[in-house]
């Protein structure tokens, strides 16, 4: 006859032996629904907050600290945008606290950040006066019928979206 387990862990309840060890929660340790990566397979990006991107970026927390916890205080002592500003590793890792590794991650997904938004911007044209934008919708001068088309611009004339 098989053996019966004597109790049943139910709602991922952690049990600790040792009341005096702090234990840090690991990815592992959380529900399925609660682990960034999951959540962003499940429910998209607009739902994690920026230390879970953060936290997804980097990967892997350290001995003495998981990765959410990490990200959190990565967040929380230097600021969303001037962890984006920063362009050296090594002074990251320095004033975080953190492998010299991570810090390398966060720096090139910022450096890819602005590259992507610099090459994106630089490539939308301008319109400021209404004979650009009479050559701008050129390609409507031969319409049989009326058409309504909308050019929408950021603050410094550049063309966002057009529709």
């Amino acid at each position: 006859m098989p053996s019966q387990p004597y109790y049943v862990l139910q709602h991922h309840d952690i049990i600790l032996d040792n009341q005096n060890k702090q234990y840090h929660l690991k990815i592992r340790d959380l529900p399925e629904d609660q682990k960034p990566r999951e959540k962003l397979l499940k429910y998209g990006l607009g739902v994690l907050s920026v230390s879970e991107l953060l936290a997804i970026i980097l990967n892997t927390g350290t001995k003495k600290e998981g990765v959410l916890e990490m990200s959190e205080r990565v967040i929380k002592n230097y600021g969303e945008g001037s962890i984006m500003s920063q362009k050296d590793p090594s002074v990251l890792s320095k004033d975080l606290g953190i492998p010299i590794g991570k810090s390398m991650q966060i720096v090139a997904c910022a450096e890819l950040g602005r590259r992507f938004f610099q090459k994106n911007n630089s490539s939308l044209p301008s319109i400021r006066t209404a004979r650009e934008v009479y050559d701008y919708v050129k390609d409507m001068h031969n319409l049989t019928k009326e058409h309504l088309r909308g050019i929408y611009l950021n603050t410094h004339y550049k063309i966002i979206h057009d529709e």
